[in-house]
């Protein structure tokens, strides 16, 4: 507070009278002030004598005023001239001083005390611009929040009142600045994580002055919220299959979210009741870990439980069913391993039932239909390829003698592939597995598995190489006999053979490749996808597309090795190139997907999508020749094969595909003298027209002299060749029964012996 004022003297200062006096001056804002008191006769005592008085300011208290003042010699008016501060200073004493004009030793002393009164000019003032504060979302009415201080320089400090903008806040202030919570259903953080808010002090309800302050109050996350699914897929297919751990199938993806914060809403799924066949992986995938067959169970009610992080814990459950599709996993049986019938010749007519096949197939669908046929049929007996009832095609009157006929019938699914009961054939042509340098002796590398399609028939694996390094048991598990050595050798490929209790005995080959790892950065496509299209009569190894990868390693990226990340038998890759080719796509339509791998040296891989369109196309002009070597041989030189066999035939030759006549596709030779492969090929002409089957047949006589010594060229000595009309290979995805028909000159005997 400051002020102006002026203190007069009315009357002369009697300094016998009185030597000082004393003023309490009171000032306020906007008022003139001024003392004037009773006036002091100054005199001296001698008579007759009143000489002039001189008035003066002789200190001031504090000195720092002393400018502040002034008095008027002659008048004695006191006047401020200068502003005062109640703030600064609260009492001013101005002493003066009254003496005589001729004798400046006459003199008197009053003193003047100037009280400086208050008046509201200071606003509040609060000790911090903002304040902060953290509060739990389930704080209780009436909670501590903070406290704000506020003071005000004016008399008696602050003394007004604190309110909090805006009035809805859910939070109150009470006079000595203690901010409580008011409404605690309002801290929601997933509604509302922070409030800006002000606080205000005003210290006059009437004209007061006010401050303002920053209040930020935000919300710290309690675990109040349920972890929720987002929606679920349906329907929840996965193909039946014989998964693992170490070889998973992906299901379906749940997620689920939880709108706490931190740990609290951090979702973790899993399996309410633990399971052998089904668990989650880290990104909410639901995997098949164990084995799945359709025919042993079609469908699997889990229970799935979301789980957050927070203390206590909070959780979800929801239920899904996983439905298993068919594969065509099942062969054909036959109810009776022996079919037979004896037939009166005399009583046989023309369309009677002779007896009835009857086979049957536990997957389902196409699956699971099957048709009969014979490989080698009687005039004498029809069969119905539906029902598999054998009729008599005549009333047999030629019949003359005893007569027994043997025939073989085949019971075929329609599935894809084809299954049948009979024989022994691996599951995949190829396997490849991995393996860590420097394992203990006994690791497990990878299981091969072959079926006999019958589950009373046993099978019994043999390698054919590396036996030193490798072995397998009866289970078809291959495993490691030694430390193995990176840098001594990183591939090893051998066949192993799978022999069944059949008499006489089944084989089977299938080539293995070990890869020995080490650890590095696993390799990446150029692209995560490719696509082409090919015709349905593509010839073996036709290229396809050519993948590419590379290897952050220095140097390795020309040692990446390519194949299939499932083996098929429609597709295959070069190992080293990433030439994705074809084995055989005949009587294939539709696009075809498959993953194509590139495995660095160390073992870590990367994957590539191959779509592969099969375009149906169809020719009559295929010619079948069988040469006197086993599969691998003409597998290996399949391409010079080609080049001899154009240059004997002056055409260009494409090879569709080659079947070993012993074993399926890839199988293995019994013995040197009875080996043969199947050879299937078209020619072309110069203008890439096709050349008519019947020319080719016709040429392949005429030139066997100089088709002959071509082929020794690429085969050597002893090579021979013959045209075949067809294959002549039983399907490895039939059933072959063995029909023996006795005929008695009186009685028809029908044995039907299941192979």
């Amino acid at each position: 507070m400051t002020f102006d004022g002026t203190i007069i003297l009315k009357k002369r200062l009697n300094y016998d009278v009185a030597t000082g006096y004393s003023f309490m001056v009171e000032a306020r804002a906007g008022e003139f002030l001024s003392i004037q008191p009773e006036a002091i006769e100054a005199r001296d005592g001698d008579t007759g004598i009143n000489q002039p008085i001189i008035y003066s300011i002789s200190a001031v208290s504090p000195s720092d005023y002393t400018s502040s003042f002034s008095i008027d010699a002659v008048s004695g008016i006191i006047t401020v001239v200068n502003s005062l501060d109640r703030e600064e200073v609260a009492m001013v004493t101005v002493n003066i001083k009254a003496a005589q004009s001729d004798d400046s030793l006459k003199t008197a002393q009053a003193v003047v005390s100037v009280t400086v009164e208050d008046v509201n000019d200071n606003a509040p003032e609060f000790d911090q611009s903002g304040y902060s504060a953290t509060i739990l979302e389930n704080t209780p009415d009436g909670s501590f929040v903070l406290r704000a201080r506020v003071t005000d320089r004016d008399e008696g400090g602050f003394d007004g009142t604190l309110r909090i903008i805006p009035d809805s806040a859910p939070f109150s202030i009470s006079p000595d600045g203690t901010v409580l919570v008011k409404n605690s259903t309002a801290l929601d953080r997933e509604e509302t994580p922070r409030f800006s808010l002000q606080v205000v002090a005003v210290d006059s309800p009437t004209n007061g002055l006010s401050a303002t302050a920053q209040l930020n109050i935000t919300v710290l996350d309690v675990n109040d919220n349920n972890p929720q699914f987002l929606p679920l897929p349906d329907p929840i297919l996965v193909p039946e299959g014989n998964y693992s751990a170490q070889n998973p199938r992906d299901v379906c993806r749940i997620s689920a979210t939880d709108l706490d914060q931190g740990d609290n809403g951090k979702v973790t799924l899993s399996l309410s009741n633990p399971s052998a066949l089904f668990q989650f992986r880290e990104d909410g995938m639901l995997l098949a870990v164990g084995p799945l067959d359709r025919e042993a169970k079609d469908a699997y009610e889990l229970v799935i439980t979301a789980s957050d992080h927070g203390t206590p814990q909070r959780k979800n459950v929801t239920h899904i069913t996983v439905t298993i599709t068919d594969v065509n996993d099942n062969d054909p049986e036959f109810s009776q391993t022996t079919y037979s019938r004896d037939i009166l010749v005399k009583d046989a007519k023309e369309g009677d039932l002779v007896l009835t096949l009857s086979a049957t197939d536990k997957d389902a669908g196409n699956n699971s239909l099957i048709t009969y046929s014979f490989s080698a049929g009687s005039p004498l007996l029809k069969l119905n390829n539906e029902t598999g009832e054998i009729t008599v095609t005549s009333d047999l009157l030629e019949i003359t003698e005893d007569t027994m006929l043997k025939l073989t019938a085949l019971a075929q699914d329609h599935g894809e592939p084809q299954r049948t009961s009979t024989g022994v054939d691996f599951q995949s042509s190829a396997y490849n597995f991995t393996v860590a340098e420097n394992e203990r002796a006994g690791t497990q590398v990878g299981v091969v598995k072959a079926l006999a399609g019958n589950s009373s028939v046993e099978i019994t694996y043999t390698l054919r190489s590396h036996k030193d390094l490798f072995s397998v048991d009866e289970q078809g598990v291959v495993s490691t006999l030694r430390p193995l050595d990176k840098e001594t050798q990183e591939w090893y490929t051998m066949a192993v053979e799978a022999t069944d209790s059949r008499t006489p005995p089944n084989t089977a080959v299938a080539m293995v490749s070990i890869q020995v790892e080490d650890v590095n950065e696993a390799p990446e496509f150029t692209s995560s996808s490719y696509s082409a299209k090919i015709v349905s009569i593509a010839p073996y190894k036709y290229p396809i597309v050519q993948v590419k990868a590379t290897d952050q390693d220095a140097g390795q990226t020309g040692q990446l090795v390519y194949s299939l990340a499932e083996n098929s038998s429609l597709f295959n890759v070069e190992p080293s190139s990433g030439l994705v080719y074809v084995v055989s796509v005949e009587g294939q339509s539709g696009e075809r997907s498959l993953k194509v791998k590139a495995t660095d040296p160390q073992g870590l891989s990367a994957t590539a999508d191959v779509k592969v369109t099969i375009q149906e196309r169809k020719t009559n002009d295929a010619v079948v020749i069988s040469l006197n070597r086993p599969f691998s041989m003409v597998d290996e030189n399949v391409h010079d094969m080609e080049r001899s066999l154009g240059l004997a035939l002056n055409w260009t030759v494409t090879v569709i595909s080659i079947v070993s006549a012993n074993s399926a596709v890839g199988g293995v030779r019994n013995s040197r003298d009875n080996v043969k492969t199947y050879v299937t090929f078209i020619a072309t002409g110069s203008d890439g027209t096709i050349v008519p089957a019947k020319d080719v047949v016709r040429k392949l006589e005429s030139e066997r002299e100089t088709v002959t010594a071509e082929l020794t060229k690429v085969f050597g000595e002893g090579v021979e060749y013959a045209v075949e009309t067809e294959p002549g290979v039983p399907d490895s995805s039939q059933q072959t029964v063995t029909i023996v028909l006795s005929v008695l000159l009186p009685i028809l005997v029908l044995v039907l012996v299941v192979l």
